[in-house]
């Protein structure tokens, strides 16, 4: 006589009709197994956010030192520069032939010091307000040559002289970018030293 079987069910009742072809040990077996699998992927998961949260904290903290080094870098590039005003300096014609000198010599300082890029062509300066002109808008161009074209760029500066106290002082300015995406961008506000007032 041939053997008999039930035949298999629908997707849908296939766990149940399973189930009840094991054994009872099967189905403690079963238990267990289905226990620690559910245990072992519920700490799986948890090491999973544990790391993910630490790698966000870890990114924070850095992201921190990044920011704070760049404040740093540019307090230090726009910090007030100074310079003794010659004797010869009497004008504000003078004077802000001086200021130029002086600014063209601290930017090659620093092109040397590859803080910036040169090569440095000269440093103009025009004057804010009149009459007797103390602060200045001052530029410095640096060219570079290529095959057939120049391509002209520099560096801003805020200025100001100080016809009483005999002295000279800029401060290098970094503008926001143009482009829109500027939300990482850092900003320092120029020293008042440097404007006039």
């Amino acid at each position: 006589m041939a053997d008999r079987h039930t035949p298999m069910p629908g997707l849908t009742r296939l766990p149940g009709w399973l189930l009840a072809k094991l054994s009872r040990p099967q189905k403690a077996l079963l238990a267990v197994a289905a226990a620690l699998i559910t245990g072992a992927g519920a700490l799986a998961v948890s090491a999973l956010i544990d790391t993910g949260k630490r790698d966000a904290a870890d990114e924070k903290r850095a992201e921190g030192r990044r920011a704070e080094a760049e404040l740093r870098r540019l307090r230090e590039d726009q910090r007030p520069r100074r310079a003794a005003m010659p004797a010869r300096a009497s004008s504000p014609a003078a004077a802000r032939a001086a200021l130029e000198r002086a600014i063209t010599r601290d930017v090659r300082e620093r092109v040397g010091l590859g803080l910036l890029d040169g090569p440095v062509a000269g440093t103009r300066c025009d004057p804010i307000g009149v009459p007797g002109p103390t602060g200045y808008n001052c530029f410095t161009l640096r060219a570079s040559r290529r095959a057939n074209y120049t391509i002209e760029s520099g560096y801003r500066f805020s200025a100001r002289t100080d016809t009483r106290g005999r002295t000279l002082v800029w401060c290098k300015r970094n503008p926001r970018p143009i482009h829109p995406d500027t939300a990482y961008f850092r900003t320092v506000p120029i020293s008042r030293d440097c404007l006039p007032g």
